[in-house]
């Protein structure tokens, strides 16, 4: 099981098809953290960019849409925050 940060950028008409693709490759496993960011849990894709590659499906690339995709790592205070939402911060918490 590994975590990922993803970020991405998109015309509006295209973002609710990245977002399903988002909530495909981590099963549902998934916390929206911003407009355009995201926590992702995933077994299925075992690196960045194999996760950066399914993103990269739904996005119109011709249109310079972007994605960008990075490990979150498991140790010591591995996230900080500071004025998220209850719940954003509830479910970063209740993650091993």
């Amino acid at each position: 099981m590994s975590y990922f940060a993803i970020m991405f950028e998109t015309d509006d008409t295209n973002f609710s098809r990245v977002e399903d693709a988002i909530h495909t490759v981590s099963k549902g496993e998934c916390q929206k953290i911003s407009h355009n960011f995201w926590i992702v849990k995933t077994t299925i894709h075992p690196d960045a960019k194999k996760v950066r590659d399914y993103i990269k499906n739904y996005l119109k690339l011709d249109f310079d849409d972007k994605v960008f995709v990075v490990a979150v790592k498991n140790d010591e205070s591995p996230w900080a925050s500071w004025g998220l939402e209850k719940k954003v911060v509830d479910w970063l918490t209740s993650k091993p």
